[in-house]
């Protein structure tokens, strides 16, 4: 496989929601989000359609639940400027088997599908654009311990076409290090490129490059923490316990 480096030339901030956190990032180097990972890419085809597996951040206290607000993504525009009417296939999964190889599906499940529509544009010649999708309200909630691996999907389209010279980004390893180090969450080493053209993604789809630029799709994910509904009960009764109190005072 060939691999390619992309300038960055701009980005868009990140959807921005009051009480969200960062639950997985692969774009990002630093918890101030001003440094970017390496943006990469692969020569073979297709390469419209890809895919990853992730484990969230690691839970603390009540926070075992959260209900997702915000995704981000790399895309890139391979070819001489050009205006494009883009648009993104998303599926997000709850479940990731990292199948590595063979016909096992990698990815059952889905949470949440739709096509994001990013308008019509112009586009420079090798460059990396950050993709913001708004999902407050989309109904995601991921439930899972840490450790547990999700899947995302995504397929890019310029003017309703697949074209290989938009397409969805990885991030690469430039610290001599066997995979790119996320600032929050983790993924296994490697992504998945739907090398067959099925429509799905199976292990036999797996890629990664050669050690050490292995690569992973490059994603953020926000969001919102949902208490347990055994603390939400005792937060509940202790309420109640307040006002009994209160009454019998009076």
């Amino acid at each position: 496989m060939k691999k390619l480096a992309f300038a960055l030339i701009g980005a868009s901030s990140l959807v921005a929601t009051a009480s969200a956190e960062v639950i997985y990032d692969a774009i990002y180097t630093n918890a101030s989000q001003t440094t970017f990972q390496t943006l990469t890419d692969t020569g073979s085809t297709p390469r419209t359609f890809k895919a990853d597996f992730f484990s969230v951040a690691n839970y603390t206290g009540i926070n075992d639940r959260y209900n997702i607000t915000g995704l981000s993504f790399w895309q890139i525009n391979w070819t001489n400027a050009l205006t494009a009417n883009v648009k993104a296939d998303i599926t997000i999964y709850q479940n990731a088997s990292g199948a590595t190889s063979g016909t096992t599906a990698a990815f059952d499940t889905p949470l949440y599908s739709a096509t994001v529509d990013f308008g019509t544009q112009v586009m420079a010649a090798n460059t990396g654009y950050l993709r913001n999708v708004d999902l407050t309200g989309a109904g995601i909630v991921f439930n899972q311990p840490n450790g547990h691996l999700y899947g995302i999907s995504i397929r890019t389209r310029a003017d309703n076409v697949e074209n290989t010279l938009v397409t969805p980004g990885l991030v690469n390893d430039t610290t001599g290090l066997s995979a790119p180090v996320n600032y929050v969450g983790a993924s296994p080493n490697g992504w998945y490129r739907d090398a067959d053209s099925s429509g799905t993604f199976t292990g036999a789809d797996y890629r990664t490059f050669a050690s050490p630029s292995m690569s992973n799709l490059g994603i953020h994910l926000e969001g919102t923490a949902v208490p347990e509904p055994t603390s939400m009960i005792a937060l509940a009764v202790g309420a109640c316990g307040l006002l009994a109190r209160r009454r019998r005072a009076k």
